[in-house]
């Protein structure tokens, strides 16, 4: 975990604990169970840093599933499991939560998800 946190303070990005083990941790309660796994929310500025995350959370080897959302800069997130599965090809598209709604987008460009955010309001899932 240590290689880990070195290198997403290299790549400028933030981590944030949430789930059961931030749960636990902010309020002293028992939260954690032999079952739960550790959310991360990994703050990115651009698609090639959440690459980069990606590839490092995949790479994490801990006795726990670790799942979380990647952070734009404008507030968007993406699980990054889902980013995976595109990285991959697997997949064509990802769901993108936003301010604007939930929808799904091709993350094919620097300028994703931001470009996508309003344009999408409108055809948004939720």
């Amino acid at each position: 975990m240590d290689d880990f946190t070195v290198h997403m303070r290299r790549l400028q990005v933030p981590l944030q604990v949430y789930g059961s083990f931030g749960w636990q941790c902010v309020s002293g309660m028992e939260y954690v169970r032999a079952t739960s796994d550790l959310d991360l929310r990994a703050c990115v500025s651009d698609l090639n840093v959440a690459r980069a995350t990606t590839l490092a959370l995949e790479a994490l080897q801990l006795p726990l599933r670790v799942d979380g959302e990647l952070v734009f800069a404008d507030g968007s997130a993406v699980a990054w499991r889902e980013l995976l599965q595109w990285m991959r090809g697997t997949v064509q598209q990802v769901l993108v939560k936003s301010a604007y709604g939930v929808y799904l987008a091709k993350p094919s460009s620097d300028h994703f998800p931001r470009r996508y955010a309003q344009a999408n309001a409108a055809e948004a899932i939720v």
